[in-house]
């Protein structure tokens, strides 16, 4: 009888801390984001990770990076990436900053570091850049300070081929499938620039 007490309560003792250590709900923390991005509002992020089982907001990004194997992502830069945009945030579409824009993308140290966009087996062909970003927000930075040096982490693809027209499609559907993979919201999937060799042809354009 000792022993079967005694095995019940290792079992239960078990049971219990596995309930204290589990996981928080990535994907109603996910939802909730989307859901507040989409009605234009802006949540507390600790706040919010904690009525999703996390025990605070860093508990959430120790989980999404597991789960999508990012271990490089750092807290901040999801925590950037999840705020809203300030709707009240002057934005000026100029070429300057459109320029400005494309060149924080394309020097990004991180996108430079993870993609083979820039290796020598794509050099000499015909390639086509898209990002899936919070256009508004990135803008927005430029617009109140135009020598800022690195913008929010964004996802990335590119397409190579013949055409500009006949890659397009198929790097948007790329950018698609990527942003679902990360459950990436509240940004889109943007064309940035065409290349072959080192010249290029900056193709971002005003949006808003």
């Amino acid at each position: 009888m000792k022993r079967i007490l005694a095995y019940l309560f290792i079992v239960l003792g078990l049971g219990l801390m596995t309930n204290v250590n589990a996981a928080g709900n990535l994907q109603g923390f996910l939802n909730a984001i989307e859901n507040s991005k989409e009605s234009g509002f802006t949540i507390d992020l600790d706040s919010t990770a904690k009525e999703y089982d996390y025990k605070n907001f860093k508990g959430f990004v120790k989980d999404y990076k597991k789960e999508y194997e990012l271990p490089d992502l750092t807290e901040n830069e999801v925590r950037e990436f999840l705020l809203g945009v300030d709707r009240k945030a002057k934005i000026v579409e100029s070429q300057e900053n459109l320029d400005k824009l494309h060149s924080l993308i394309v020097n990004n140290k991180y996108f430079k570091k993870r993609t083979g966009y820039f290796k020598k087996k794509y050099k000499d062909k015909l390639k086509l850049l898209v990002v899936y970003m919070n256009y508004e927000k990135e803008m927005s930075k430029i617009t109140t300070n135009p020598n800022l040096e690195k913008i929010s982490r964004f996802d990335f693809r590119f397409q190579y081929g013949g055409t500009i027209s006949g890659m397009t499609p198929y790097a948007f559907e790329n950018c698609e499938k990527s942003r679902k993979k990360y459950k990436l919201s509240g940004g889109e999937c943007i064309i940035v620039e065409s290349r072959i060799s080192d010249n290029f042809t900056n193709l971002l354009k005003p949006r808003l």
